[in-house]
């Protein structure tokens, strides 16, 4: 083992599956108002979406490029035509 936990610790409360076929991945944000109420309020507090806080965990699994694109996209800086291959 490498000393870092598996992505499904550090990913919560960002769930991951698969459909039944497999084609692709989804991600999800789902709060869990109990478990992560002091990490919710220190992120509205600091207005820091949980992407970001989570963006060393999300570029492990997924890169850069995918980072990157969730950001633009986040942030409204995209057109549609930006990530077409």
């Amino acid at each position: 083992m490498n000393g870092r936990n598996p992505s499904v610790v550090i990913f919560f409360p960002i769930t991951v599956g698969k459909p039944k076929d497999k084609s692709y991945e989804r991600v999800n944000y789902e709060p869990r108002v109990t478990l992560c109420r002091t990490a919710c309020s220190l992120g509205e507090e600091m207005k820091i979406p949980v992407y970001q806080f989570l963006k060393e965990p999300i570029i492990r699994k997924y890169g850069e490029a995918f980072y990157e694109a969730l950001d633009t996209i986040a942030k409204g800086e995209w057109e549609e035509t930006d990530f077409k291959e």
